[in-house]
């Protein structure tokens, strides 16, 4: 059995009502009982060498065509750096770690991939099959090429264990669209430029391919660690890196990728799971020698003197074309359309299904903008979408879904509460707020309705016109929403 100091339990003494210094004679008999469970607990759950993937309903390869096509469209929006010493270097440590993936979890038809995106946000994220994607500011942050293993070793772990696909299959049934890489380069920049609708599009495909729960985060973890140690690579530098992150502070976005890598091992009111997993993660038995490597300090020098190339991903990536005439009225009969496999709504008859991945789109016709990947401009419409749940809270999730609104529409207002409203036979939660319109420059309306679904799904509907037309459209919003339904299809 493991030593544990109770020194290190993080009780504290109270005399007369007042908290002190951690008790180091006295410790108490519970908080130390407790402390050493789950020393035990997490020195059996990271040391054990069986880790099984969740339920999948896609195949190895279907996973590889998921994350080529996705690839591809990240590549397309996001610089990537061609430095050839900093390419070797990443490559040299992703291969060992790939080596040190268990015998069980390993998939023949798997093609990893490691690139750099030329942006300096602190980023990094993986796609079905092998794609895995670190950001330039990552590089630049990361202490040692231990914490930087940790990031490679994370990310691979999700493609081992197929987290992407299997948040896929469990959101299967209400799952709308297509998963693709469109919208993540919006995500990772912040660029989209196309207003809210494109940003709902963008918060739909992040939160299944770039967002994972705590059961997936800390099943990542535990294989990561097995891999680090297995690659030679101190295991502990998983546990520092977030540490490291944390440091970094908001201007290079080091708490929103905290936020998409929620920590596992911290559980309110419990001695400090990160203090106990650190010390499990220690214990495991490192294969070759660890010693700092020089290589890291010139690599990690030469990156941070390039230039972040902004070309590939500034608003005018997406060449607009000219609008239609606006303020068309939507029409006083309906028609019944598909939104999706499992989704049947009622829309103005005058509107029209407009392209879009991840999501579903009606607008009346000319009341969008065409671009080069599909009509995106929106300024009149409805949008349906189904999400991941991300918190399992229906307001927080919400409140994300607004975040996300806010990154590109620094005109957003929203004012709380929320209030209650009821969409597919579910209650759920509503809010009307006001923005500038990216295109027009005028001011629209914007209303919101959530409402949670079974297997983690989140279903959100949003409307959108000019401010001066809302009290035309609202009608039309109220209708869409009353008219939605599940259709259960075998």
């Amino acid at each position: 059995m493991p030593s544990i100091d109770p020194s290190e339990s993080g009780a504290a003494c109270r005399r007369d009502g007042v908290a002190g210094p951690p008790c180091r004679n006295r410790p108490s008999r519970s908080g130390l009982v407790l402390a050493v469970t789950l020393a035990i607990a997490l020195a059996t759950e990271v040391s054990a060498k069986n880790i099984p993937p969740p339920r999948n309903d896609f195949s190895p390869v279907e996973d590889v065509e998921l994350g080529r096509d996705a690839a591809t469209e990240v590549r397309r929006q996001i610089a990537v750096l061609g430095d050839p010493l900093v390419n070797e270097f990443i490559q040299e440590c992703a291969r060992r770690l790939v080596e040190a993936i268990p015998p069980s979890l390993r998939q023949t038809a798997f093609l990893y991939s490691f690139d750099i995106m030329n942006v300096t946000e602190i980023a990094s994220f993986a796609l079905p099959g092998g794609p895995v994607f670190i950001s330039h500011g990552m590089i630049q942050t990361v202490r040692s090429e231990g914490e930087l293993a940790g990031v490679i070793a994370h990310e691979l772990s999700h493609v081992a264990l197929r987290h992407g696909t299997a948040q896929v299959t469990a959101g299967s049934t209400f799952q709308i669209g297509a998963i693709t890489g469109m919208d993540i380069g919006a995500v990772i920049t912040r660029s989209s430029g196309h207003g809210i609708l494109a940003q709902g599009s963008s918060f739909a495909a992040s939160s299944y391919f770039l967002k994972y729960g705590y059961e997936f985060e800390r099943q990542a973890d535990r294989l990561a660690t097995q891999m680090m140690a297995g690659a030679g690579y101190d295991p502990r530098d998983l546990v520092s890196l977030r540490e490291t992150i944390q440091g970094a502070g908001a201007g290079r976005g080091g708490p929103r990728w905290l936020r998409s890598h929620p920590n596992p091992n911290v559980l309110d009111d419990e001695p400090s799971r990160d203090k106990l997993f650190r010390g499990a993660a220690g214990r495991l038995p490192v294969d070759g020698p660890q010693t700092p490597s020089q290589q890291f300090d010139v690599m990690q020098a030469r990156i941070r003197a390039m230039p972040v190339d902004k070309a590939r991903h500034r608003d005018g990536a997406f060449p607009v074309g000219t609008a239609g005439g606006f303020g068309v009225a939507p029409s006083g009969e309906s028609r019944i359309m598909a939104a999706g496999d499992s989704l049947m709504l009622s829309v103005p008859a005058n509107w029209n299904r407009v392209p879009a991945s991840n999501t579903v789109t009606f607008a009346p016709k000319g009341a969008f903008l065409n671009t080069l990947r599909g009509a995106m401009g929106v300024t009149h419409g409805v949008q349906v979408g189904i999400a991941r749940s991300l918190t399992g809270d229906l307001q927080a999730d919400t409140q994300a879904l607004l975040q996300t609104f806010s990154h590109t529409n620094p005109h957003l207002v929203w004012t709380p509460p929320f209030q209650r409203t009821s969409m597919a036979g579910r209650t759920g939660l509503t809010i009307t707020f006001s923005n500038v319109s990216e295109r027009t420059g005028d001011f629209e309306q914007v209303s919101l309705v959530t409402v949670h679904l079974p297997g983690g799904s989140f279903l959100y509907l949003i409307g959108l016109s000019p401010l001066d037309e809302a009290g035309i459209y609202r009608n039309a919003f109220n209708h869409v929403r009353e008219s939605v339904q599940i259709v259960n299809r075998p």
